[in-house]
């Protein structure tokens, strides 16, 4: 156990010094070797699996891992395998950067506009049969525009062709009738990027409120008809998140967990972590030992 979470972060040298990378599963044996252990990335990662067995374990939810699963990671969440059969498929990896320099001059925006890197829901899903095809064919495009020498708007076709696949991956985790339209949803998609940038600097919703420009009652009506939750009880979720990942994944004294995510004192945080937990730090930690 470590006394931090290791972060890897992404090498641009083995990619034409681009911060994207496509290639096949089985071609990346020292990321799935790595990938064995707890560890964070500082890029986002893109697994199509075509076939292989075991698990995948992503902050804390247990994936099964089987033909045809789709799994995206964001930088920053926890994650290893534990696998029995090896895998065959894709893998993206690519840094916010590289395809926001694009970004701009679309409708859209990146990470907020897709709901499948977000901390507070699902990193992994079934393809239908349907987006099955879809993705063995845009993968295949996006290999074709990595792999191409011709320079001439080359990191522009790369970015294109990412940016379809992630509009697809939205599409396919939510399906096309729940795609975030309404100025309800978007301030809550929002907000819960807020959340996740700011956690430990404040755990006020009305800090919040203030930053998107809406009344604390209004962020509070609107999150909690859309999402079934009080923003209180959001915001309160992400630092427990941090929490069980440096409890369970490091060896750091809660002291020290305790300033890592702004607490000012161990004796109230203890007591915090207890009431959302339903049981301390110490029990919490020596259940995985």
């Amino acid at each position: 156990m470590s006394e931090n979470i290791p972060t890897y972060k992404f090498d641009a040298q083995i990619s034409d010094n681009l911060d994207f990378e496509i290639s096949r599963i089985e071609h990346k044996q020292t990321l799935l070797r790595v990938g064995q252990k707890p560890r964070r990335n500082n890029f986002y990662i893109i697994f199509l699996i075509e076939d292989g067995a075991g698990i995948y374990i992503i902050d804390f939810e247990q994936y099964d891992v089987i033909p045809h699963m789709m799994f995206c990671i964001a930088p920053g969440q926890v994650h290893f395998w534990e696998l029995t059969t090896a895998l065959r498929g894709w893998v993206i990896l690519f840094k916010e950067d590289f395809l926001t320099k694009y970004l701009p001059y679309a409708s859209i925006g990146f990470p907020e506009d897709f709901s499948i890197f977000n901390w507070d829901t699902y990193s992994g899903f079934f393809l239908s049969e349907t987006y099955r095809g879809r993705f063995e064919m845009l993968s295949h495009v996006l290999n074709a525009e990595f792999q191409n020498q011709d320079l001439f708007r080359r990191e522009l076709s790369i970015q294109s062709a990412l940016l379809l696949v992630l509009v697809n991956a939205q599409r396919a985790s939510v399906g096309e009738a729940q795609q975030i339209n309404s100025a309800s949803d978007r301030l809550v998609r929002d907000f819960v990027a807020l959340v996740n940038t700011n956690y430990k600097q404040t755990q006020k919703v009305q800090d919040y409120a203030h930053h998107l420009s809406v009344s604390a009652s209004h962020l509070s009506d609107t999150v909690s008809e859309v999402v079934g939750s009080p923003p209180q009880k959001i915001i309160h979720r992400r630092v427990v998140l941090e929490a069980k990942r440096l409890l369970i994944h490091t060896d750091l004294p809660a002291s020290i967990i305790t300033d890592m995510l702004g607490f000012s004192d161990a004796s109230y945080f203890g007591r915090f972590f207890k009431r959302e937990v339903g049981e301390t730090t110490k029990s919490y930690r020596q259940k995985f030992r």
